[in-house]
Order: C-alpha cells, then sequence, then structure tokens
C-alpha cells in the first residue's frame, strides 16, 4: 500500500500524518451502511477508492506534486498540510459547491470527511488536527482548474477500464426479427 514520506521542510508531502495507534485508517473509514442520497459520502467514497487503487494514487499525486509542489519554484511548500488533505478538502469544495466556511466546518468537526483526510482519532475527543479558515483558503487555491481536468481524466478513464473489464469483450448479440 502507500508508504508515508519522512518529514520534510522541502516540498509538501502526500500525506501529513504520523500514523499511530489512534489515527483511523482511510482505508477504514466508517461509512454509512444505509444508503444516503447525500453527495458527500459519494464523493468521500470515491476519494477513498483512489487512495487504494496504487496506479491510480500515483498518477494522481503527480499530477498534484508537479502543480502545488512546482508552483513555488524549489518545491518548497508550507510545513502542515499534505497534498492528500488540499485534494480531499478542494474535491469536496467543489463537489458540494460549498463555500470555505462550511468547507472549514466540515474539515474541524465531520468524522467520515476527517477519517478520509487522514487526519481523525480514534478517540473523536482527542481529535488534535484543526485548520483554520485562512489555511484552507490558501491551499484549496492552489488547485488549479487544469490539474482538476487532468485528474478527472485518470478518474473517468480508471471508471471505463474497470467497467470493460468486468463486462469482458463484447459478444455480438443475436437480433430478433418481429
Amino acid at each position: 500500500m502507500l508508504k508515508f514520506e519522512k518529514h520534510s521542510t522541502k516540498m509538501r508531502l502526500k500525506f501529513k500524518q504520523s500514523p499511530d495507534l489512534f489515527t483511523v485508517s482511510i482505508s477504514e473509514a466508517p461509512f454509512p451502511t444505509k444508503l444516503s442520497r447525500d453527495e458527500a459520502p459519494i464523493l468521500l467514497k470515491g476519494l477513498q477508492s483512489i487512495y487504494l487503487n496504487e496506479a491510480l494514487n500515483i498518477q494522481v499525486f503527480d499530477l498534484l506534486n508537479l502543480s502545488i509542489n512546482g508552483k513555488t519554484g524549489k518545491g518548497e511548500g508550507r510545513k502542515g498540510m499534505g497534498l492528500w488533505e488540499i485534494f480531499v478538502l478542494g474535491v469536496m469544495r467543489n463537489g458540494l459547491n460549498i463555500n470555505y466556511d462550511k468547507l472549514h466546518y466540515l474539515a474541524n468537526y465531520d468524522h467520515l470527511m476527517r477519517c478520509v483526510m487522514g487526519v481523525a482519532s480514534q478517540d473523536s475527543r482527542k481529535e488534535t488536527q484543526e485548520y483554520s479558515l485562512t489555511a484552507l483558503k490558501e491551499n484549496v487555491a492552489l488547485l488549479d482548474i487544469d490539474t482538476i481536468s487532468s485528474i478527472n481524466d485518470l478518474v473517468v478513464s480508471e471508471g471505463h477500464r474497470i467497467v470493460k473489464k468486468k463486462m469482458g469483450p463484447r459478444s455480438k448479440s443475436k437480433q430478433t426479427v418481429l
């Protein structure tokens, strides 16, 4: 699965978290068992799928790395928020069509979203990571439309590949004449 990179001040990391016994694994995020018509769990499930699909994950992070770390020239970025967190926050803001105030609330208090971001504690009373509104605005703004479009193309291509694989080769169906 994914390897966590060591802390560096030279560039943003994929993940900022230091996995420990109390951090909920992204792959074990507690999704609702009943169907929901809300868009948030659906978006979060899609993000989790990107995280779990190693080939797609690598491609997405390569694009994020070029786009976000490449903007500072030397690859030096702000410490504190990883590429994955920025990506999840950007997807949720755009996918739910919400303002930064709502995003600020979700990032700090929605347990499922925090699980998919990789910052949730198993004990919600011991949550340590808190995002300021300014940090959200500055970091999410680093995702440009070209990067988002490129990632969207990758995800759609992967979806087509999965569907094609499940359906198998196309078989010619017999036509019946009435």
